[in-house]
């Protein structure tokens, strides 16, 4: 079973008992980076617009600091 599915069965049975859909998203989400980065590691094309996004800041910090910018 992978991570997203057992995020997916943790919010479903969370579902039964409900607060609000957000409340429980957020409940269901890991906080560690080191999670996230896993979850998003594992499903490359659903997080390909994150992984770009995060290419992309990179970039601009170095160019920054390098005096590029």
């Amino acid at each position: 079973m992978t991570m997203l599915e057992t995020l997916e069965l943790d919010l479903r049975s969370k579902l039964k008992s409900y607060v609000s859909k957000k409340t429980m998203i957020e409940e269901v989400i890991p906080d560690d980076l080191d999670a996230l980065f896993e979850i998003v590691k594992a499903h490359p094309k659903e997080f390909d617009f994150v992984i770009n996004n995060i290419r992309q800041n990179i970039v601009l910090f170095l160019e920054h600091k390098i005096g590029m910018r």
